[in-house]
């Protein structure tokens, strides 16, 4: 009741005051009112060490410390979390420095340390050779981030490369430039099913374009359009050979905006890696410069190994290229309604991948 009186004499002392009735010392007794109660959000959710937001099981310890590898940071995962799934996740250089289970030790290039869940992390195994032409898995050197990319010089442990995933015609020139990778911090792609091999998920010719993160039993990991994660059954999905055979003239399938679209191939540059066509894209014919990696002529699952990573032993060398394989039959095909798990699209924008 006394705060209620002071208020209202408070109130009554201004109107005097406004009418030159009221002396100062009446006017500083106001009080503001309490701040409203707002009701509780509740925490943010959370999830088991080793859990993602995704249906994809947890995963053993990969690598060796100290190797390379291609990891999202801990905030990424951390609003996708916040978000029920939604969110960009980009994978950066980092070094694993203690593989363990469910989650591993990670310091980025930058110096902060974090620990990420194993689905989330790709270890590069050391020591691989490259030679003119291959096709490799690794992050921009000049910038950051996962990328795929063409030999085209350089020495067998020390590349250079060209770009694949980047725009051709991007604004700051480097799909079009040279680069030199490290040594110790590239993968040799050669087959499908290779972890950064790219995927075509969905079914018959509606697809979804992705880049093979993680694989465990029967579920796939994919990294896709402006980042985001998708989790599928490997049924749903197909992963392209890094250099398919396609000329001048042929029907082909590239991702625009996330999704596979028809094209014809206008010509082919196999030196940088680029196949350019034309497509249809908003009643207009576009053309594109796209990465040979993300070119496909149909969806049909050609041959090459599912990658099957068993667990590692602490201080064991494993890499997402090792493990038990079992073959793809010829002719094989990935059908089937899009995974409930499934969320986002492929990654490239249009005219440029």
């Amino acid at each position: 009741m006394k705060k209620m009186m002071r208020t209202t004499l408070a109130v009554g002392g201004l109107f005097a005051l406004a009418c030159g009735g009221a002396s100062e010392e009446e006017v500083l007794i106001i009080e503001p009112p309490p701040p409203p109660v707002l009701p509780s959000t509740g925490a943010a959710p959370t999830l088991e060490a080793g859990d993602i937001p995704y249906e994809f099981p947890q995963m053993s310890g990969q690598g060796r410390d100290g190797q390379f590898a291609l990891v999202p940071s801990r905030e990424f995962l951390d609003r996708a979390i916040a978000d029920d799934g939604q969110g960009t996740f980009i994978y950066y250089g980092a070094t694993l420095v203690t593989s363990a289970s469910p989650e591993s030790t990670i310091k980025s290039l930058a110096g902060t340390t974090f620990t990420m869940p194993n689905s989330l992390i790709i270890p590069i195994r050391s020591g691989q050779k490259a030679k003119k032409g291959d096709i490799l898995l690794g992050h921009w050197e000049s910038g950051s981030g996962l990328q795929r990319a063409i030999v085209v010089g350089g020495t067998e442990t020390e590349p250079v490369v060209r770009y694949l995933d980047m725009d051709y015609d991007n604004p700051s020139g480097w799909g079009q430039k040279e680069d030199t990778w490290k040594a110790d911090r590239f993968s040799v792609l050669s087959e499908p099913w290779q972890i950064g091999t790219t995927t075509a998920c969905g079914a018959s010719n509606d697809r979804k374009h992705g880049i093979l993160t993680a694989s465990s039993g029967n579920r796939v990991l994919v990294s896709g359009f402006a980042g985001s994660i998708s989790a599928y059954s490997r049924e749903e999905c197909i992963s392209l050979p890094p250099s398919p055979t396609v000329a001048a003239g042929d029907t082909v399938w590239v991702p625009v905006i996330g999704t596979y679209t028809e094209a014809t191939v206008s010509r082919v540059d196999a030196e940088i890696g680029r196949v350019f066509v034309t497509y249809e894209w908003g009643g207009q014919e576009k053309e594109g410069a796209f990465g040979v990696t993300d070119v496909t002529p149909n969806f049909t699952q050609s041959a090459g190994t599912i990658v099957e990573v068993p667990p590692s032993a602490p201080g064991e060398s494993a890499h997402p290229s090792a493990g038990r394989n079992r073959r793809i039959p010829k002719g094989a095909k990935a059908t089937g309604p899009r995974s409930k798990g499934g969320k986002g699209g492929g990654k490239s924008s249009g005219g440029g991948r």
